[in-house]
């Protein structure tokens, strides 16, 4: 949860077939672009992952992300 956890943002979204969540921590910037990776939403969750992390994670501070896909 981290050393100071200032507020739990809670968000409610429906969650139907082929519904895809993205959930991150603080180490990772929130701010990308889907524009920027046409196509990488369609791809397995752990490419979305690796490059979500990859070009966003922040140098000086853990990242946590996770990435799922209701397929049915």
């Amino acid at each position: 949860m981290g050393y100071r956890v200032r507020e739990m943002r809670r968000q409610q979204a429906p969650w139907g077939a082929g519904s895809l969540a993205i959930l991150s921590t603080d180490g990772r910037s929130s701010r990308w672009s889907q524009a920027r990776y046409p196509g990488l939403l369609t791809h397995h969750p752990s490419v979305i992952a690796s490059v979500l992390l990859r070009d966003h994670a922040r140098d000086s501070d853990d990242a946590t992300l996770v990435v799922a896909r209701r397929n049915a």
